[in-house]
């Protein structure tokens, strides 16, 4: 979790403040396949409120990947 209060007024949105409230969550998974190869999974969720809708939005990100180790 995160609480952005931004010093400075926005330059497009006059007398406004940006403020941010950000919450993710991340789940991550490892598979040792052999003692140098390794697949990783994750999957996370991001959502983020602003005063200004512009900066709002949720995200949800899905990933894999393969580790190798010489």
């Amino acid at each position: 979790m995160q609480d952005v209060e931004h010093d400075s007024n926005h330059p497009v949105f006059f007398d406004t403040t940006r403020e941010d409230d950000m919450e993710t969550l991340a789940l991550g998974w490892f598979w040792q396949l052999q003692r140098n190869l390794m697949i990783t999974g994750e999957v996370s969720y991001t959502d983020n409120g602003s005063n200004i809708e512009l900066y709002d939005y949720s995200r949800l990100k899905y990933q894999a990947g393969f580790r190798y180790q010489f």
